[in-house]
């Protein structure tokens, strides 16, 4: 193995978190609100991977409404601290939609995702649509695909993980193509599921905390664990 491409599998990946801060994730599953929820298992992928794995974090909405995310914390070693503080606020109860497909199209200009040294990842969790408005759903509800493709064309992998009760909570048609052109689906998934709540979805989908929990420390582990023989394991 040429020394250039061990560097690449071996050093600590970079994983950008990209968390939903529209207005639904202030609904609740149970007795416990969305946000609080997702603020929880974050913290808990960050204080299980922080010292195999780079973090940084990036809201969408930012700051409100249906502006496209923005990062709010850097990708880097020891940013746990950081990115927990900066969830502390939760979203508005009314007013932020979610502007999935511009979030990662700003991605793709994140620096420390384009390194070629090291595996660079985003992991979106949302609990909704690609909308900010009805008059542009329609237009805009296939885009998140192919900016993900595109990530995925710069060597950015994208896990898409849904959370939310209920067949249609997210767009499962979208988020499974998502996850087939962003180099994640699950095995031997169902590119043409559209219920978001079936066993063989592409993507990740979480209907309460503990799916949540899990989901996102299997893919912390999955990154973590990714064997430094050059091939993508």
């Amino acid at each position: 193995l040429a020394p250039d491409v061990a560097r690449a599998v071996c050093e600590k990946p970079n994983v950008m978190i990209m968390l939903d801060k529209s207005s639904s994730m202030r609904n609740k599953i149970g007795t416990v609100e969305k946000w609080t929820v997702a603020k929880e298992a974050v913290s808990a992928l960050l204080r299980d991977q922080e010292r195999s794995i780079n973090f940084g974090l990036m809201l969408f909405p930012n700051p409100n409404q249906c502006s496209p995310g923005s990062v709010i914390v850097p990708v880097g070693a020891n940013t746990r601290g950081t990115i927990e503080n900066a969830l502390i606020t939760p979203p508005p109860t009314g007013g932020n939609y979610t502007p999935m497909h511009q979030t990662l199209e700003v991605a793709k200009d994140v620096p420390e995702l384009r390194t070629t040294s090291q595996r660079n990842f985003v992991v979106l969790v949302t609990d909704g649509w690609n909308w900010c408005s009805d008059a542009t759903f329609q237009a805009n509800r296939m885009k998140p695909i192919d900016a993900v493709k595109a990530l995925k064309a710069l060597n950015i992998s994208t896990y898409v993980v849904g959370f939310g009760e209920g067949a249609g909570a997210v767009d499962g048609e979208v988020m499974n193509k998502m996850a087939v052109e962003g180099g994640t689906a699950r095995a031997n998934c169902n590119v043409r599921q559209t219920n978001a709540t079936a066993t063989d979805n592409c993507f990740y989908n979480a209907k309460n905390p503990a799916e949540l929990n899990l989901v996102l420390s299997t893919i912390g582990v999955t990154i973590s664990n990714e064997i430094c023989d050059g091939l993508d394991n």
